[in-house]
Parts: C-alpha cells; sequence; structure tokens
C-alpha cells in the first residue's frame, strides 16, 4: 500500500490531502487538512505578498512536510492555484515553497482547473449530462458535459469575495444587495457562457465547491432530511430557493457583520449568502429545477490524474464498481469474500426475480450490501451484523444515491430477515416509498442465503440453479463446472446447505413459497 500527498497552494488557502493508493491503483482519502491564509489580503501596495505572510505560509509547508514523513508519504505531487500568479512574487514564492516540500510546485491553468473539476465530478457521480458550477472566492467556473464527455468550461473572474467588494453595502437591505449580485452575474453568465444557451433539458445543475457543502447542510437540516451524507445530494430548486430566504431574512443571522453559521462553514454567513446569490443567477439562467451536491472538488481529480492518468480520455464507467472496490481495498476488507458474496447475491436476485418482483435499481443496493457485508467487523467481530448498516452509511461509496445506500444499510444490519425494525426504517420516511421495508426484507433474505455460500472461504459452490415449480423454490448449489469431469459430489456442499436449510422456515414468511436446497 502506498501512500500519497497532494499539496494544494491558493490565494485562500494551504491544503494537504493524504491517500492510500493500492496495487490495483484504487485510492482511499484518510486525512485531509486545510489552513487559511488569504495571500489577496496580505499583498503589498506593489502588489506583492508580504515576507511575514510568506514566513507564515512556509512555517505551515513545514509543517505539512513533518506530517508527510510521520506518514511515510512516498510520493508527493504539489499545485499551486492559477490565482496565486496575481502576486508578482509568486514565482520567488513557489520556489521556496518547493524547497521546503523537496517538490516542484506546478502552477495549474485555468484549463487545467476546469478540467480537474470535471474529473471529479465524471468519475464520481453517476450523472450522464450536466453543468458543473464551481463558486470560489475569485472564481465563478462553469463545465457543461454530455454522455461522460466534456463539452465545454469557462472561468469568471468573479467570486463572493470580488461580489461583496463590489456591491456590500451595511446601509442596503439584503434584498437590495441580493438583486445587485444576481442580476450582475446574470449579465456576467449571458455575455461570457454562451454554452447555456443551448443548454439540453436533461442536464443537471451540479453544485460543487465549500460553498455547496454549507449549501447541502443547510438544506438537509431545513427539510429534516435523514440522512447526512454531502456527496451526491440530491434536491430542488424550491429547497434552493428555501434556503436562500432562510439566509436573506433570518433576523438572528447578521450578513452585516462577520459572522459565521454555526455548524454550517467556516466561511461568514456573508460569504455564503453571495454565493448563493451566484448560484441563484445560474440556476434561473439555465432554468433546471434538479439540482446534485458533490464533494469532489479539485483536489479529486488531481488525485484521479495522478492515480489514473488514463481517466483523463476515458473516465470511469461504472462508479459504484470502482469505488466498492476502493473500499474494499482501502479497508483491509476480505476481497475474496466479497466478491463471492455479491456473486451469489446478484445470482438469487436474477433468478428468482419473478417472485421477489423488484425493479432493477434494488440489485444496485444488494451489490452494495452484499459486498460491504462484513465491514461491520471492523468494528466488532463477533457482533458486526448490528454494526454493517453505521459502516455501509459512512463509508464514503459512490455512484449509488442515498436510498440505495440506506437500503443497503437496512438490508445488511438485519441478523433475522423476519425481524424487521420498523423504528429504524421510520427514520428514513422521507426517502422511502411503499413498499420499500418489504423490498429491504426480501434483500436481506438473499443476502443471508448469499452469506452461507461463503462460510468456507474455498467457494466450494461454483454457481447457483433456481428452479420454480408451484409453491416451492428448489436451490440446487452446483460445486463442478468442468465438462470434462461430470462427477457430482452429492456431499462437497453439506455444509452450505445445512445452513442454508435454516433459512428454509423464515423464507416463505418473505417470498410466500416453500424452498428446498439441493
Amino acid at each position: 500500500m502506498e501512500k500519497l500527498a497532494l499539496i494544494e497552494v491558493a490565494t485562500t488557502s494551504l491544503r494537504l490531502t493524504l491517500a492510500e493508493v493500492s496495487q490495483n491503483n484504487y485510492f482511499v482519502v484518510y486525512k485531509e487538512l486545510a489552513e487559511n491564509i488569504n495571500l489577496d489580503k496580505h499583498l503589498e501596495d506593489n502588489g506583492t505578498i508580504s515576507q511575514t505572510r510568506i514566513a507564515g505560509c512556509i512555517k505551515i509547508l513545514e509543517y505539512f512536510k513533518q506530517i508527510c514523513n510521520a506518514e511515510g508519504i512516498m510520493r508527493t505531487v504539489c499545485v499551486a492555484s492559477n490565482s496565486i500568479t496575481k502576486a508578482k512574487n509568486c514565482h520567488s514564492f513557489l520556489d521556496e515553497a518547493g524547497v521546503v516540500i523537496g517538490t516542484k510546485f506546478r502552477i495549474l491553468t485555468e484549463e487545467d482547473e476546469n478540467r480537474e473539476i470535471y474529473n471529479a465530478v465524471i468519475n464520481t457521480l453517476d450523472i450522464p449530462k450536466g453543468f458543473i458550477i464551481n463558486i470560489s472566492s475569485h472564481f465563478t467556473r462553469v463545465v457543461a458535459y454530455s454522455r461522460r464527455v466534456l463539452v465545454d468550461s469557462v472561468a469568471l473572474p468573479y467570486g463572493y469575495n470580488d461580489l461583496i467588494e463590489k456591491f456590500f453595502d451595511e446601509k442596503a437591505s439584503n434584498d437590495d444587495y441580493a438583486k445587485k449580485c444576481v442580476d450582475f452575474m446574470k449579465t456576467q453568465l449571458a455575455d461570457n457562457v454562451s454554452f447555456l444557451r443551448s443548454a439540453d433539458p436533461e442536464s443537471v445543475v451540479i453544485g460543487t465547491s465549500e460553498l455547496f457543502s454549507a449549501f447541502g447542510k443547510l438544506a438537509r437540516k431545513i427539510t429534516k432530511y435523514p440522512v447526512e451524507i454531502e456527496h451526491n445530494y440530491q434536491t430542488n430548486k424550491a429547497v434552493f430557493d428555501q434556503v436562500f430566504d432562510f439566509i436573506k431574512d433570518n433576523k438572528a443571522i447578521d450578513l452585516k457583520t462577520d459572522m459565521t453559521i454555526k455548524g454550517v462553514s467556516s466561511k461568514t454567513a456573508r460569504q455564503i449568502f453571495t454565493g448563493l446569490c451566484i448560484a441563484k443567477a445560474f440556476i434561473e439562467t439555465v432554468g433546471f429545477t434538479q439540482i446534485t451536491t458533490s464533494t469532489a472538488y479539485r483536489s479529486t481529480g488531481l488525485l484521479y490524474e495522478e492515480v489514473l492518468p488514463e481517466l483523463v480520455e476515458k473516465p470511469l464507467m461504472d462508479i459504484l464498481k470502482h469505488s466498492l472496490q476502493a473500499t474494499i481495498n482501502g479497508y483491509g476488507l476480505n476481497a475474496d469474500e466479497a466478491e463471492l458474496r455479491k456473486s451469489y447475491a446478484i445470482t438469487l436476485f436474477k433468478q428468482l426475480k419473478i417472485i421477489h418482483k423488484l425493479p432493477r435499481p434494488f440489485a444496485k443496493s444488494l451489490q452494495i450490501a452484499a459486498s460491504l457485508y462484513g465491514f461491520g467487523k471492523k468494528i466488532n467481530k463477533q457482533f458486526f451484523i448490528r454494526n454493517n448498516g453505521a459502516a455501509i452509511l459512512n463509508s464514503g461509496v459512490i455512484g449509488a444515491s442515498h436510498k440505495e445506500l440506506v437500503i443497503a444499510a437496512l438490508a445488511a444490519s438485519m441478523e433475522n430477515p423476519t425481524n424487521f425494525n420498523l423504528n429504524e426504517f421510520i427514520k428514513y420516511k422521507n426517502i422511502m416509498e411503499a413498499g420499500d421495508d418489504e423490498a429491504i426484507k426480501k434483500l436481506a433474505m438473499l443476502l443471508h442465503l448469499a452469506e452461507t455460500l461463503v462460510m468456507r472461504p474455498q467457494g466450494v459452490v461454483k454457481d447457483i440453479a433456481c428452479d420454480i415449480l408451484g409453491n416451492s423454490v428448489i436451490v440446487k448449489l452446483i460445486t463442478n463446472l468442468d465438462p470434462k469431469d461430470p462427477k457430482i459430489e452429492v456431499n462437497k456442499a453439506e455444509i452450505e446447505v445445512f445452513y442454508m436449510e435454516k433459512l428454509a422456515a423464515d423464507f416463505p414468511r418473505i417470498f410466500k413459497k416453500e424452498i428446498e436446497i439441493i
């Protein structure tokens, strides 16, 4: 397992991201540190960064280097945001920083930054068409893609700090301030982002930045959303407007001061609100109603480019599969056992479709539950099933909706497929539909059946054949696939048959049919 460090220098912050990279080039981020530096507030009259601020940045970078040494980092990638080139002495500063770290800093072009944001989103969200908007302190980046191909991108030189400096007036009302910001950004978008005029109505607005992370936290609190997962949070314009008005009209939130919104962001309420003004201008310009938030920022794109450079030309085709494998490798789960269990579970799902009658999306939840069924062992090996749910929901797995993750978590945490925890299900009622409780029971039963087949790690059962005859389901465990050796060892799978039959009494309660194992 190799350890990789990514160090980023921007005008507002210094960032350190540490990731573990497996031999198969799957990576898992395990530590992130960010320190605010606000270089643009420490420019001398001649346009150079003050020596005092440079010394402070170098000290932080020295800390980063010591952390990397202590972690046993084997590879370090250093980049600087293009915005830092506004300072006349940026090159001498980066040269000094490179000496401290031991690796030269690469200054990203505007095209580089747009591409890395696209790389991050396209390899972490299963959305075929989208308009990505990234709002930072000094830039608003818009990236359009279709059929997982980058179509066009623009970087507008206006972020929330620029609009604050341009329009903020302590005497003006919040409504007047918002109108000036929104109208200004609508003009900028109309004049400089021509590809918005031909926006595909099937596209989705994808917000990716610390601003949208803050928006997502507020939206989930206001709507009492039951899942605290930031990435791939899906909402709509009505909720966006609700959050916007909540900040604008809330007397407890003073936009005239530098107050922050506790538990939401280190950015000030004024910065968040101004950023949302930019987002509002964009959303109203494109006219879309669906909004998805992403926690995959530039750093994620840079990591993908470093670990899997081939993704620059051809993005991941199966995000969920890749994410599950990365999680299994990164957390030291038994990969062979997970693959066997998933294979058995999906085979049962396909062959018993006529009796479970679940649509295909439920197969994705089953795939997650089966692959990560042993994750609870990282908490308690003996009573791992009860811990599977929390482990799955906090695994960071991507490529599935929040509902699909919740269903996987609930199914994987049922110690008895017939003993359904209604109280646990009710917690997620806001994202569930009628019949989902019965679906979870069915997935749990399939999962338990699959689990009996991995009691021996050798993978004795090579295939499963299911026949549905009247009120009975006959499950045949096949132990020999060699056509040159037709010999059938009747007792070879007797252990698996023995434990599968223990589920036979509960099977009819869920599927309304008897089961026979041979």
